[in-house]
């Protein structure tokens, strides 16, 4: 099992008001607690805590190191092209958020409902999924080094030209995801995924 490293702060983070900061490029050990946010766009985040959080902006481009997402509402939110290092999303609704092109690594998503998310074109490393539900969400053209799952719906993902090699999503669900066939190949299922897996691969079991 993967042990991520989880976020870090030197000093506790200072509790502000996002409105009333000067605009600039970066961001450093800040606490923003109850803010609805502008548009973020290509901003460096560092050692900060986003803390029942309502953002509906643009956050693409952005670097996030060290950074904590908790009871946040990222619905809709673009994070396209993004990097995150050592990030915890928990408790947040991310319904329909961008994650496209991003880089994760040591980020974790736990007990968040993140239903139509999208992660097309992604690259994890060292990353955990737990608790949390994926549902119709996209993982296509994504990569994948160290990944721990536990406990999540990926119902009716899809998973189109990824390599599946070294993901265990046996006690997870992934009833009617869509997948690339030979990609299917060294992916850890239980018996009832696996006899659904042998139905993607268009053989017939009598």
């Amino acid at each position: 099992m993967a042990k991520i490293k989880k976020p870090s702060f030197y000093t506790e983070p200072e509790k502000t008001r996002f409105d009333r900061l000067p605009d600039q490029d970066r961001y450093d050990n800040l606490l923003f607690e109850n803010e609805t946010f502008p548009d973020c766009t290509g901003k460096r985040f560092s050692e900060c805590i986003f803390d029942r959080d309502i953002i509906r902006t643009d956050m693409s481009g952005s670097i996030f190191t060290d950074v904590i997402f908790t009871h946040c509402d990222l619905s809709g939110v673009s994070f396209a092209k993004s990097e995150f290092r050592r990030v915890r999303f928990e408790n947040c609704r991310m319904g329909g958020a961008d994650f496209t092109e991003c880089l994760f690594s040591d980020t974790e998503f736990t007990a968040s409902q993140c239903r139509y998310v999208n992660f097309s074109a992604s690259s994890w490393k060292n990353s955990v999924l737990s608790d949390t539900d994926f549902t119709e969400g996209y993982f296509s053209q994504t990569s994948f080094k160290t990944m721990v799952i536990h406990h999540c719906c990926f119902d009716r993902t899809e998973w189109l030209h990824t390599p599946m090699a070294g993901l265990d999503v046996s006690d997870s669900s992934i009833n009617g995801i869509a997948v690339t066939p030979e990609n299917l190949k060294g992916l850890t299922v239980n018996e009832a995924q696996a006899l659904a897996c042998v139905e993607l691969l268009g053989l017939k079991i009598l």
